[in-house]
């Protein structure tokens, strides 16, 4: 996800300044580099993107704003992975488009 959506999102915006929360269990994910790491090597050294990235991470058991949005994401993975709008149409009609990334 970081490499497909929030590189380019990044790239594209060009903002001054990121902030980010991450969940605490993300450690390694691509070439040995842990999250916050690779974010900075995709941006930085790949994609010439030069902003400032804050990111902070926490234990998504104790954040209820990490845990809605595993929700909403998961929700959306069964809607289009497996057909399954149960839970979609819990929350449709309660979301709306947004610029900003949230994982």
């Amino acid at each position: 996800m970081t490499n497909l959506i929030m590189v380019p999102y990044l790239k594209r915006k060009n903002f001054d300044n990121v902030n980010i929360i991450a969940d605490l269990r993300i450690n390694k994910v691509a070439k040995g580099l842990r999250f916050d790491n690779y974010l900075k090597y995709k941006l930085l050294f790949e994609s010439r993107v030069y902003t400032q990235l804050y990111i902070q991470f926490l234990d998504s058991r104790n954040s209820n704003g990490l845990q809605a949005i595993d929700f909403i994401a998961h929700t959306f993975f069964r809607k289009y992975e497996f057909k399954d709008i149960k839970y979609y149409q819990i929350i449709k009609g309660r979301t709306k488009k947004d610029e900003r990334l949230f994982f």
